[in-house]
């Protein structure tokens, strides 16, 4: 049985929810020299769609930032602007996160694997 998944080389426009080097180029820009900034402040400033899709939209384009946008309770900020302390905080937020998701998974795991094995019907 091949395990492996090909790699699939796609167009950025063929990937939905692609976020492009312009978008990120914008906020970072728009947060230059602001400090933290709420989500509320950044909205306006993105193209397309309701708020709820911009806040999507914002939350992916702070993730694909290549480690420049940080994001968190108090909002968004450029993390080379950022203190020592803010930084040391949202390292310690983000590290708890992964930790509460990777025990999240495991938990699924178990459950997952526990039950009866479901029967496949040709």
């Amino acid at each position: 049985m091949n395990t492996t998944v090909p790699e699939l080389e796609l167009p950025l426009n063929a990937i939905p929810h692609a976020i492009s080097d312009e978008e990120i180029a914008q906020v970072v820009e728009f947060l230059a020299g602001r400090g933290w900034t709420t989500a509320q402040e950044i909205l306006p400033e993105l193209d397309g769609g309701g708020t709820e899709t911009k806040k999507r939209r914002l939350r992916r384009i702070a993730a694909q930032s290549g480690g420049r946008i940080a994001g968190g309770q108090e909002g968004y900020r450029l993390v080379c602007e950022m203190t020592a302390a803010e930084h040391n905080h949202f390292r310690n937020w983000m590290v708890s996160q992964a930790r509460e998701m990777q025990r999240r998974i495991v938990e699924a795991d178990h459950v997952f694997y526990a039950r009866q094995p479901v029967e496949v019907r040709s």
